[in-house]
């Protein structure tokens, strides 16, 4: 009867060990849909530097065309808005390239926790997770403060013609 005993105990061990498996693969799953998302954020946030970039230079072209000192100097304020705004997307790519770091670290110390470093991790996924979506929101304010200096310019250029 004691080998029933042991086979019983054993039996119950590999149980724990595969529910626990399953938590560690849950949350590696949710590690991977992370960065997926980290990913396109970033590459949304290099695009956004090119398109800045290139509204700079174009609106930079018309200026040059129209030749008048006023409107160059409001031009002038508002590339370097611009290019705040590019230095601050930059720095925001910067910060979803530092939180991609964090999160493949995060990812490799999934192998080894227990269950209380699990729920450390879920209380620094969601960090992460409100962290992003402050970045979401500043990178739709920078594409909104784009898109209105791009009016203002357009509206400046008309009332001279």
């Amino acid at each position: 009867m004691p080998d029933i005993d042991k086979v019983l105990e054993a039996e119950e061990s590999i149980r724990t060990i595969a529910t626990e498996l399953e938590k560690m693969k849950s949350a590696a799953e949710l590690m991977d849909s992370a960065q997926e998302k980290i990913d396109a954020v970033i590459e949304t946030s290099k695009d956004i530097i090119t398109k800045t970039g290139e509204f700079v230079k174009e609106g930079t072209q018309i200026v040059e065309r129209l030749g008048d000192y006023d409107i160059q100097g409001d031009l002038s304020k508002i590339i370097e808005n611009t290019e705040d705004i590019k230095s601050d997307t930059k720095e925001i790519s910067k910060s979803l390239t530092d939180m991609n770091t964090r999160l493949e670290n995060i990812k490799t110390d999934l192998e080894t926790i227990s269950e209380e470093d699990f729920r450390e991790v879920k209380d620094s996924l969601n960090n992460i997770k409100d962290q992003n979506q402050q970045t979401r929101k500043i990178i739709i304010g920078l594409i909104g403060g784009n898109i209105i200096l791009g009016i203002i310019l357009l509206l400046k250029v008309f009332q001279i013609l």
